[in-house]
């Protein structure tokens, strides 16, 4: 009878322990859950952050084109004044 006692108190503490670590393995998938939907929303945040300063990369470098451009027909026109003044006598502009 003393046994048989024994056996159910140790039955019992196992019980609790197996319940116990069930707990917190079923704390810790929540857990985990959460984490990966937080991470899914991060990802879906850099992706669409990552299109903008795509969008904006695109707009910058139609920019420096012109700019560049702009620049190289500057050069340009002032090269042409300086020979049109070189071409009268006239001291270059530029």
């Amino acid at each position: 009878m003393a046994r048989a006692h024994a056996l159910e108190e140790l039955l019992a503490v196992s019980e609790q322990a197996f319940l116990e670590e069930a707990s917190r393995l079923v704390l810790a998938k929540n857990e985990a859950e959460m984490a990966r939907a937080e991470t899914e929303k991060i990802k879906e945040s850099l992706e669409v952050a990552n299109q903008r300063l795509a969008e904006k990369v695109r707009e910058l470098e139609v920019f420096n084109r012109l700019a560049v451009g702009r620049e190289l027909k500057m050069i340009e026109l002032k090269q042409q004044i300086n020979e049109i003044c070189v071409k009268h006598g006239e001291k270059p502009l530029y």
